[in-house]
């Protein structure tokens, strides 16, 4: 079974000099995951956080499933951890997934305080 070419991306921080490269490939079939795994606890989020003005706000967001197929790393980088601080040792990462994308609906920003 072949699943095509590998992807690659990059990605820099407005500031930096240094840009984090990226390459990977799927290798296995895309499928939901199961409630209550690592894979959907990692990747079913259905908030997300951001900075505006000076405060920290959230906002919701609805999609169908992920479909995730595990992948490979041929390429990546620790830059973005160390960007924000974080010692990311420049090992492999321990569990990568890919996926085709899916369609989200997003809501309006609310404080994230309750």
């Amino acid at each position: 079974m072949s699943f095509g070419p590998g992807l690659t991306q990059s990605c820099r921080r407005r500031g930096q000099k240094d840009t984090a490269r990226y390459a990977w490939s799927a290798t296995g079939a895309a499928q939901v995951t199961t409630p209550g795994s690592l894979t959907f606890h990692l990747a079913e989020r259905y908030l997300f956080f951001s900075n505006k003005g000076g405060r920290l706000v959230r906002g919701q967001v609805h999609h169908a499933p992920y479909e995730l197929s595990p992948a490979a790393a041929a390429a990546w980088s620790d830059l973005p951890l160390r960007w924000d601080g974080f010692d990311g040792g420049g090992r492999a990462p321990d569990l990568a997934h890919c996926c085709q994308g899916v369609a989200i609906e997003a809501f309006s920003l609310t404080p994230a305080h309750a």
